[in-house]
């Protein structure tokens, strides 16, 4: 499974609904544009509903808990508080919202894994 492609395919489905309604519904028409193999679009065309919204829940808590600095909140800086321990994560985060990365990037960069994207798609997989 090549990472990239597939992981942005369901970065952008976490972050744009219509995309996502799209993914679900007419998997074909959203998936042109992307390099998948035809292994990747098979998977990624069984994709159940369910199983995706269990997925982003996930996403979702794993935002929550990992950091105040939420990258889908759109922040203009962070002040440092006299004390307070500067993680790499923050750095990060702060830099690519200066780069001006998108909602997808971050959330493909940051916050799925490979084990991510294959528990995913065996989910699909598992009523066929």
């Amino acid at each position: 499974m090549s990472r990239g492609s597939v992981a942005q395919v369901i970065a952008k489905a976490l972050v744009d609904a219509e995309f996502r309604n799209r993914l679900l519904t007419e998997p074909d028409t959203a998936l042109s544009g992307y390099d998948l193999t035809e292994e990747e679009r098979d998977s990624l065309s069984a994709l159940r509903e369910d199983a995706f919204d269990d997925f982003a829940s996930e996403v979702e808590e794993r935002i929550s808990k990992s950091s105040p600095f939420d990258p889908l909140r759109h922040y203009v800086g962070v002040q440092m508080e006299s004390g307070s321990v500067a993680l790499d994560q923050d750095w990060n985060e702060g830099i690519a919202e200066l780069q001006g990365a998108s909602d997808e990037q971050v959330i493909q960069a940051e916050l799925i894994s490979p084990e991510d994207l294959s528990r995913l798609l065996s989910l699909s997989d598992d009523d066929d």
